[in-house]
């Protein structure tokens, strides 16, 4: 039964794996803010399909051609593989902070007439997401020369990190996140996150320190990096 369980629970993990790759992680967290504040979708299209181009599409597209792997387990390919997604990441942040202090930038390139107030505190948020991320991407790339730390403990860091953000950028995130989303959501994620876990270390694809430190990482230079922002 034991081993029955094991098995089920390793199949689980593999879906979350997929589910939850870290190249799908700020993509969801944009789409969430978008929701949460009140877009449908519809009226800033421009914005979901650069955002998914420069932070899932061609990532993975790079993987898949370079690598051949999304999970990127060739140790000499996955260096490159990440730095591909650092210049992504570095390629979106100049956008949107292009876009927000420059007004007919925005109206050009996100859509044809300008931001509404909303708009302009998602891509505040989006853009605060990526300051966050892009340093532990360098890191990531740095590391990823001589130790294969965990991509997916490090996502996860990252979004443990969050609700320990202080300051009003996050207070309008979190309100509509009260709103959205019930106690029993969130602790689905939290299971979730530690079902994937346990399968990087059970299924081989990582050891015990690779995935600790993964998270250390996604979680300390999130908070490292807010508190210099501050």
């Amino acid at each position: 039964m034991g081993i029955r369980l094991r098995k089920v629970i390793l199949k689980i993990g593999g879906i979350l794996a997929f589910v939850l790759h870290p190249v799908f992680l700020f993509f969801y967290c944009f789409l969430f803010m978008n929701l949460t504040l009140g877009d449908k979708l519809g009226e800033y299209g421009h914005n979901y399909i650069i955002v998914f181009l420069l932070t899932v599409f061609f990532p993975v597209l790079f993987a898949l051609i370079y690598a051949k792997d999304p999970f990127l387990n060739n140790l000499k390919k996955r260096p490159y593989s990440i730095l591909f997604t650092l210049i992504c990441y570095a390629s979106l942040c100049f956008i949107i902070f292009f876009a927000l202090f420059y007004a007919s930038a925005f109206t050009f390139i996100f859509r044809c007439k300008p931001m509404e107030e909303n708009n302009a505190i998602t891509m505040y948020l989006s853009f605060r997401l990526l300051i966050y991320l892009i340093p532990g991407l360098v890191v990531l790339f740095i590391l990823s020369f001589w130790y294969k730390i965990s991509l997916h403990a490090n996502g996860i860091g990252f979004l443990f990190a969050l609700p320990f953000m202080p300051g009003p950028q996050w207070l309008i995130w979190y309100l509509s996140f009260s709103h959205t989303i019930s106690i029993i959501s969130v602790i689905g994620i939290v299971l979730s996150c530690i079902i994937l876990l346990w399968q990087r270390v059970a299924s081989g694809a990582h050891t015990f320190w690779q995935v600790f430190w993964g998270f250390c990482c996604g979680f300390g230079i999130t908070i490292l990096m807010e508190t210099l922002l501050r």
